[in-house]
């Protein structure tokens, strides 16, 4: 189920129906009902000024709905519901208004960014999610970094990659094990149109990938692909190993040409995944 780490005492005033809107930095699609998970590190300013001594910290606490998220465009906005997330400036302006809060028995657990699936069962497939929180970006951002691979200007490449992250230009799907992406794609429409969609990077650590955690990043984009109407998935790389397993996944090779460097072949496959007549 989903979870959400809260600090206290902000988890336990969700819980009493103080706090009705949680105010965060990052938008989310979810809504639905969510776990609250009480962070292990609590704001001790915020714990003396409601006064509270002693509130469960680390645990799954409760759990409550997220119905809307109101995007705050101003302090006067932001002001004006302060009875209701009694959140100061500089917390974010992005409003998750929240409904029929339950307390429930408590159960240990490690918190985690963002939302995040609790359950002593996870299958790798329910690991695959969709970037949608500033700090699943930023972790992206870190795990893609050192991963070079001979091409030039990369570093250049990472920062606009994660400003276009945050805009929502491009997208990624992102495995984790334990507190650690193992696997990342990162997407995005073709920038001359149509009905194309490019894969602009496809990584999955060493260790993981006999675990098939690359085919499940991939099923997942192509899933992706089809609801969004696209008819063509694009990628272009200079990796034997990659290129034989697109071919796997049913791609073919269109052309060989230096995109990045002169000194550099690069092969671009493309895979027709529109309706067959």
């Amino acid at each position: 189920m989903k979870t959400l780490s809260i600090k206290q005492p902000w988890a336990e005033l969700i819980l009493q129906g103080r706090k009705k809107i949680e105010i965060r930095k990052w938008n989310t699609n979810f809504r639905g009902e969510f776990l609250i998970h009480s962070s292990q590190i609590p704001d001790k300013e915020s714990m003396e000024k409601f006064g509270f001594r002693n509130l469960p910290l680390g645990f799954i606490v409760g759990k409550v709905k997220l119905i809307n998220v109101k995007i705050y465009e101003n302090d006067e906005e932001f002001l004006g519901d302060e009875n209701l997330h009694l959140a100061g400036k500089g917390w974010g302006n992005k409003g998750f208004i929240l409904k029929d809060p339950q307390r429930i028995k408590k159960i240990k657990a490690k918190g985690n960014l963002g939302f995040w699936e609790f359950g002593e069962k996870t299958t790798l497939e329910q690991q695959v999610k969709l970037a949608s929180s500033s700090e699943e970006i930023v972790e992206i951002y870190k795990y893609i970094k050192p991963f070079n691979l001979d091409y030039p200007d990369y570093d250049e490449w990472v920062e606009k990659c994660k400003k276009e992250l945050e805009s929502d230009y491009k997208k990624a799907y992102y495995v984790k094990k334990g507190s650690d992406i193992s696997g990342v794609i990162i997407f995005q429409p073709y920038k001359k149109g149509g009905d194309m969609l490019e894969i602009k990077n496809f990584r999955v650590s060493l260790a993981d990938k006999k675990e098939g955690i690359g085919s499940l990043l991939y099923n997942s984009l192509e899933l992706y692909a089809k609801k969004q109407n696209f008819k063509i998935i694009q990628v272009d790389t200079h990796s034997d190993g990659m290129v034989e397993f697109l071919l796997k996944k049913g791609f073919n090779i269109i052309k060989k040409e230096t995109l990045y460097s002169p000194s550099q072949m690069e092969t671009i496959l493309q895979k027709n995944i529109g309706d067959k007549k």
